[in-house]
């Protein structure tokens, strides 16, 4: 744990940032940008259908923490369905990551699946049905697709490995 922090000092200074954001919630600060190395992508929000506070993602979607309270011992929860959830900044982070990965999945596999029927879809995986012989075509086309720029990720850069079999596990 000590190697991977101390390597990638980024993490935990997102997390700091998103523990930032969760005090500025419990205060009622809304529309605040969670600015990490100089870019603003995220911000406080409240959900505008059910006014809970959450962060609003660039893709304009948010992840929502109804009911935020913190407690006497300084313990921040919010109602998970019948019960309350612990929040801390390492959480916030990875619903960030995790949300944002799930819109871009959504984005590509939308547009992939106007070309190539998507038949399976994973974490992090798309599964398309390619026709004999159009292999090659399929793999450039997912190419650009998958490592295609989004409007509201700018600069955010994209990778993809591409596979073509018969069975799903001879692609991996």
């Amino acid at each position: 744990v000590k190697l991977y922090r101390g390597t990638f000092t980024g993490v935990r200074k997102f997390w700091s940032q998103c523990n930032k954001a969760i005090n500025m919630m419990l205060d009622g600060a809304y529309d605040v940008a969670l600015p990490f190395d100089g870019v603003g992508l995220v911000r406080t929000g409240r959900d505008p259908l059910f006014n809970d506070s959450g962060i609003l993602l660039p893709s304009g979607f948010y992840i929502k923490y109804p009911d935020l309270q913190k407690d006497a011992e300084g313990e921040i929860t919010y109602r998970d369905g019948n019960t309350r959830a612990k929040l801390f900044g390492g959480k916030v982070c990875e619903n960030i990551v995790q949300a944002v990965a799930a819109g871009i999945m959504r984005t590509q596999r939308t547009e992939l699946h106007k070309r190539y029927p998507v038949a399976l879809c994973t974490h992090d995986e798309l599964g398309s049905m390619v026709p004999e012989g159009e292999e090659e075509q399929y793999i450039a086309y997912a190419k650009e697709v998958m490592t295609r720029p989004l409007d509201y990720l700018p600069g955010l850069p994209m990778g993809v490995e591409t596979h073509t079999a018969i069975r799903y596990g001879d692609a991996k």
